[in-house]
């Protein structure tokens, strides 16, 4: 099997490259940062010797996006876990990060769904994994633009899932919460810590990825990692909007203070 996947340079997206070299498959890492890539492909062919392709290039920008559809078209597998977020409310960041977000986020990942999901419809044949959020259910002051962007990934998903699925293409959403990766400046995870009283709400990227490639194979449609996290999303569906609004809002207010 052959898997194309992007943000490979750090975070969920290493992990998938890691796990999967694991396993013996071809490999096609991309990212905007070379170095990160290098690092993992040196990684890789050092612990694993698995077939091991780079592409370095913004997502962010359409011309990229549409290269690597066509470079890499006969992928089986792949995993969009490209993405970034930034704490802060509506006066603190500007219109150009936000759109940035979005290109990244909600535009570049719309595009290699769509057509690779078109792609592999057409050889019956494929799968998709996207990174959402726990934050795709809820709105979030101070993270606002960041859960709207993965609310966009989640219902998008789900809605290709069920067209693809009759075609045997799997495409599925996996919905982590907070992950001990570089998503966040280390002071934010520390204070996440502290406001939340130790729980254990942080979870590792390994086992993030290895049961969401396990919930993959067993064909879900979503998945969310951690009891708590699915504790937590459960209850936010019979809260009253607005205390909803007030928690998040107090504690992304306290996770950005300097």
């Amino acid at each position: 099997m052959k898997a194309l996947i992007l943000g490979a340079s750090s975070g969920f997206g290493r992990e998938f490259a890691y796990q999967l070299a694991v396993k013996g498959h071809q490999l096609v890492l991309c990212s905007i940062d070379e170095h990160g890539l290098k690092l993992a492909r040196e990684h890789i062919i050092k612990n694993y010797g698995c077939d091991v392709e780079i592409y370095a290039g913004d997502l962010t920008k359409k011309e990229v996006v549409r290269e690597i559809v066509k470079r890499y078209s006969e992928c089986d597998l792949v995993i969009n876990s490209a993405g970034f977020g930034v704490i802060g409310d509506v006066t603190e960041i500007s219109c150009e990060k936000e759109q940035e977000m979005l290109d990244l986020n909600v535009n570049a990942l719309y595009y290699l769904t769509k057509m690779f999901s078109m792609i592999m419809i057409g050889r019956k044949a494929g799968g998709i994994i996207n990174v959402a959020s726990t934050a795709s259910y809820i709105p979030m002051p101070n993270f606002g633009m960041y859960a709207a962007t993965k609310s966009f990934v989640l219902s998008y998903t789900l809605s290709v899932s069920k067209e693809a699925e009759k075609y045997g293409v799997r495409i599925m959403a996996v919905c982590p919460g907070p992950t001990e990766t570089n998503f966040l400046p280390k002071e934010q995870y520390d204070r996440i810590r502290k406001k939340l009283f130790d729980l254990p709400v942080l979870m590792s990227p390994e086992k993030v990825v290895k049961n969401t490639l396990i919930k993959f194979e067993k064909r879900s449609r979503v998945y969310i990692p951690g009891v708590l996290n699915k504790v937590i999303n459960f209850v936010d569906r019979f809260l009253p909007t607005e205390v909803i609004l007030n928690t998040i809002y107090k504690l992304y207010g306290y996770i950005k203070e300097k």
